[in-house]
């Protein structure tokens, strides 16, 4: 059975955000990037995403990831180095 119920966590320019403590899926994220930006996705400690701003422009895009997305067995978190994300997860 296909699992349809999503939540929302906002992480601000600069900051961590602890998305959800426990198990969930991580399923996508809108970033906002500023010159240089990076957001990292992490289950516990473990690195399972990671984006960085290439061309030293900022931009604005979403990512939506297939199937059921990644699992995350422990806390789902989210660092922002000089962008802000919303991280889908559930």
């Amino acid at each position: 059975m296909m699992q349809t119920d999503v939540k929302a966590t906002w992480c601000n320019a600069g900051g961590k955000t602890i998305v959800f403590e426990g198990r969930t899926r991580f399923k996508g994220v809108t970033i906002s990037s500023g010159i240089g930006g990076n957001v990292a996705v992490n289950n516990g400690t473990t690195n399972i995403w990671f984006f960085a701003s290439s061309s030293g422009v900022g931009s604005s895009f979403n990512v939506l990831l297939p199937g059921e997305g990644i699992i995350a067995s422990g806390n789902l978190s989210v660092t922002c180095g000089n962008a802000s994300a919303t991280v889908i997860y559930g």
